[in-house]
């Protein structure tokens, strides 16, 4: 008799266990999971928390359900019929999600473990430890003799979530049909310029625009239309928010050139993560330190669905790109591409098509004619020595650089119907200088008292070019000007309340950050003069923005829409959008293209700005 109490004892500690098990893999990979996604946005992104939430559930959720059942049959054995079986498992899986909730908000995402900061781990150990002590005391009253636990509904969901993780990360379905797409095509003979400006906010070009300091964005803001843009916050950015790091470049450079969400495009982060035994990376970064994973930047091969570059040269028209982020491994495209991944040397390999491009504008001299007094130059007029800008953000300037005095050079020399063109600029002097901007929060008056303010200088820099495009481009090219968010200081709009314990401090010498609030304008002769869009606008709208003006079809795969608000209501009247199914008329597989030596140097770069931890 005593033999079959303890078997059932001991079957009732194994399924109980197993179905806190199976509800710790479960709340632990979706407690991670779900500080990817601020709650509202949800329901419209749940394809995404699917296809993300698998990772997390292989690689965080299995073991710990593992540890609980195993941490439940222990208790059993050393316990028997003495304790309630089901609560130690119980009061470890709570604990250790609650763990996972908190820990990464700065112990994880913001600073990767490693051996040399003791600091880390402390605040990790100390995070456990009342996590557990909570999960314990939860427990206590959770789990009672005839509850022990949801051993009857954890296994099943499990599996079913499983399902439908590997459901939803299949790949995009070609949808699209090129007899439809060409029936659908009314070409108007304009060209469109996409100038991409990496963080311009107008918090701090209409201050400017008041002191008539920004001469042809004031232009455009009275010849065209504006906007205010909320950008998208990456699904895979652990407990952020939009002051914070969730708002990735190449994530948001590649929905701005697709017209896709991130879910679609396939880029999700700054960098992928290799994994021993894994086929395909990890589409973002872990944050850990080890020499077992490997990491390379997110790159063009990435993307699942076409560019507009691919769109237009697929139906016969001539497009450009300069700088665009990203846009290595160039595509096989109607034109020219300068790439991110050129950095000014002679020997342009694949990062410059065609490559005569490099000896017909003198490439690498345009990269290293550059003076960071260019730029940064105090309000009376006099230059400042180099010596007050960090190395970094001057070597990022180089770069700049080249975008910006081959920008104009190539609108007006070369043929195109579709060119873009990106400027990192604003973005990087935001986070390294908005203290300087916003003196309230300075520490640093060495430069506010020689009356500098670099932010304000590289827009007054990023003016000056915009004034040498407009002077190059002809009467039938419309501009689309857009950021990929807003700028502001660092220590505003924590809006979690587990950033608390690190108020006031920045990340490395970052003192602004990311908003949710960019901009927009619109110019060019289908453009309504003085036109202020009432509504925000959004990344996805500029795809089908540029596509409605060169008389393409919307695809209704695109969620964004066309701007025709701001469009002279004649020609909208005359020629209404018109709508096909998808541009994907061949399923795209993602790929991983590798160059180590050059992986490793923009790794490095983006590190230097403060990019990556």
């Amino acid at each position: 008799m005593k033999s079959r109490r303890e078997a059932s004892a001991w079957r009732d500690a194994a399924r109980r266990g197993a179905g806190w098990g199976a509800a710790a893999a479960l709340l632990g990979s979706l407690a991670l999971e779900l500080q990817l996604l601020r709650l509202m946005e949800l329901q419209p992104l749940f394809g995404d928390l699917l296809r993300i939430w698998r990772y997390f559930l292989l690689y965080f959720g299995l073991p710990l359900g593992l540890f609980c059942l195993a941490l439940e049959l222990a208790a059993q054995l050393v316990r028997g019929r003495r304790r309630v079986p089901g609560r130690v498992a119980a009061g470890a899986a709570l604990g250790l999600c609650a763990f996972a909730i908190v820990a990464p908000a700065r112990v994880l995402a913001r600073r990767p473990f490693s051996p040399h900061d003791g600091t880390i781990h402390l605040e990790a150990l100390v995070v456990l430890v009342v996590s557990l002590l909570l999960g314990w005391l939860v427990a206590r009253f959770l789990v009672r003799p005839r509850r022990g636990g949801p051993w009857w509904g954890a296994p099943p969901l499990l599996a079913l979530l499983l399902a439908l993780g590997a459901w939803s990360s299949r790949l995009p379905e070609a949808r699209g049909d090129r007899a439809e797409i060409e029936a659908q095509l009314q070409p108007t003979g304009r060209r469109v310029l996409l100038l991409g400006v990496d963080g311009a906010t107008w918090k701090v070009i209409d201050p400017m625009l008041e002191r008539d300091q920004l001469p042809n964005l004031q232009r455009l803001v009275t010849e065209g239309a504006r906007a205010t843009l909320h950008s998208t916050v990456s699904p895979i950015q652990p407990l952020t928010n939009s002051a914070s790091g969730g708002m990735r470049s190449p994530v948001l450079w590649s929905t701005v050139i697709t017209g896709r969400e991130a879910k679609d495009h396939g880029i999700l982060d700054m960098e992928v993560t290799f994994v021993p035994g894994l086929k395909e990376p990890l589409p973002f970064r872990l944050p850990l330190h080890s020499d077992a994973l490997s990491y390379m930047p997110s790159n063009a091969a990435m993307r699942r669905v076409q560019s507009l570059w691919q769109i237009y040269s697929e139906y016969g028209l001539e497009v450009g790109s300069v700088a665009w982020w990203p846009s290595w491994p160039i595509e096989d495209v109607n034109g020219f591409v300068v790439s991110d991944r050129y950095r000014g040397g002679h020997e342009a390999a694949d990062r410059v098509v065609p490559a005569d491009l490099v000896e017909r504008y003198s490439l690498p001299e345009l990269a290293a004619d550059f003076s960071v007094g260019n730029i940064f130059v105090p309000c009376e007029g006099e230059q400042i020595a180099d010596s007050f800008v960090p190395p970094k953000v001057e070597k990022l300037f180089e770069f700049d650089n080249l975008a910006m005095v081959l920008g104009p050079r190539v609108a007006e020399q070369e043929e195109w119907d579709f060119l873009s063109i990106y400027v990192k600029g604003p973005d990087v002097v935001q986070h390294h200088f908005w203290e300087f901007h916003d003196p309230q929060l300075s520490s640093g008056m060495r430069l506010i008292e020689v009356g500098l303010d670099p932010v304000e200088a590289v827009y007054r820099h990023v003016d000056d070019m915009l004034g040498s495009l407009l002077a190059a481009l002809d009467e039938n090219t419309d501009l689309i000007l857009i950021s990929d968010h807003g700028a502001g200081p660092w220590e505003e709009e924590h809006g979690w309340i587990l950033d608390l314990w690190t108020k006031g401090k920045s990340r490395a010498d970052w003192s602004g950050n990311h908003r949710i609030d960019g901009i927009m304008l619109l110019w060019g002769p289908d453009i309504r003069p003085g036109t202020l869009i009432e509504q925000p606008v959004h990344l996805v709208d500029a795809a089908p923005t540029a596509l409605y003006l060169m008389g393409f079809p919307i695809a209704r795969d695109m969620p964004g829409r066309p701007l025709l608000e701001a469009i002279d209501a004649a020609q909208v009247a005359r020629r209404p959008p018109a709508s096909i199914a998808s541009y994907e008329t061949e399923a795209q597989r993602s790929s991983f293209a590798v160059d180590p030596d050059l992986d490793a140097s923009i790794e490095a770069e983006l590190r230097s700005l403060g990019y990556l931890n």
